[in-house]
């Protein structure tokens, strides 16, 4: 976290929340107690990967078609779905959940927790088929306050993806 240099201990800008997680804090942790929805966010998915919060809509319908949190997917995941993004605007096409899983498929790893995606052939990117390191430790809380909501909430107030944890997400293979 100290490389990241994005934020101090909580940066708000009136619609969300981004504050230094405390050292008991995992990313598996549900709600608990807490007053306001929140997410966590590896560090890496901003520095690495350059994703921005609130997510893009095809990356949450992604999410909630796999029922996943953000950190429950490993980062060269995420990678994939970057890359997915960009080579879609390069070629002018709409990035949607169900163009991207006709090129992959979800694999949940039951000895770890996270979800990973493979090529349904060939992987699009040969570039992330190396896996990512040193990602765990380092991530941040996004907290949802109200005027938020309208970013991560549908109209009928359910969350647009999982907020936290599911267990042993079911693999998906369209």
């Amino acid at each position: 976290m100290e490389r990241t240099k994005i934020f101090g201990d909580e940066v708000e800008d009136g619609f969300l929340r981004v504050k230094v997680c405390a050292g008991n804090e995992r990313v598996c942790h549900g709600k608990g107690g807490a007053k306001v929805d929140f997410f966590y966010v590896y560090a890496c998915f901003f520095h690495d990967l350059g994703l921005i919060v609130p997510f893009a809509d095809w990356q949450m319908v992604v999410l909630r078609e796999i029922r996943c949190a953000p950190t429950q997917i490993h980062p060269n995941a995420w990678a994939s779905m970057q890359a997915f993004d960009v080579l879609c605007r390069v070629v002018s096409l709409t990035a949607t959940m169900p163009l991207f899983l006709h090129f992959y498929k979800t694999r949940p790893t039951a000895s770890k927790g996270w979800v990973s995606f493979l090529g349904v052939n060939k992987s699009l990117f040969s570039i992330y088929l190396a896996s990512y390191k040193g990602f765990k430790t380092g991530f941040f809380k996004v907290s949802i306050p109200g005027r938020g909501r309208k970013f991560i909430f549908d109209e009928e107030d359910r969350s647009k993806f999982p907020l936290y944890w599911t267990q042993m997400p079911p693999p998906v293979d369209l």
